[in-house]
C-alpha cells in the first residue's frame, strides 16, 4: 500500500478514516480481541515501536532521566524527547492509559 501523508487527504476523508479506526478499537471488548486486531493491523516492528513509546512514557512519568531511559529502552534522545513532548502537550492519553495499566 503506498504511503499517504495526512496533509494530502482532505479534512473530511482524514476524519472519516480516523473515526473508523477509533470506533473499531473502542468496540473491541476483550484483551484477546484487541490483541488479534493489532496483530492483524500492525507488523511486529510497528507494535514494538508503539510499545517502546509506552515504556518511555512510563519511565518519564516516574521521573527517569533521558540518559537512563535511553539505556534501558535502547532509544535515542530524540525519541525520548518526542514522547516527552506528547506527555506535556498531548491529550492525556499516555497518562490515562498508564494509570489504568498500573491499576
Amino acid at each position: 500500500m503506498p504511503r499517504i501523508k495526512p496533509r494530502d487527504l482532505d479534512d473530511s476523508k482524514r476524519h472519516e478514516l480516523l473515526d473508523d479506526l477509533w470506533t473499531m478499537i473502542s468496540l473491541l471488548e476483550t484483551k484477546q480481541e484487541v490483541k488479534h486486531f493489532f496483530k492483524d493491523l500492525l507488523s511486529e516492528t510497528e507494535a514494538i515501536m508503539l510499545a517502546r513509546r509506552i515504556a518511555i512514557a512510563k519511565l518519564l512519568l516516574r521521573g527517569e532521566s533521558y540518559d537512563d531511559i535511553g539505556r534501558q529502552i535502547q532509544a535515542g534522545s530524540g525519541t525520548v524527547a518526542s514522547v516527552h513532548r506528547w506527555l506535556q502537550g498531548g491529550f492525556g492519553g499516555y497518562e490515562e492509559g498508564i494509570k489504568k495499566l498500573e491499576q
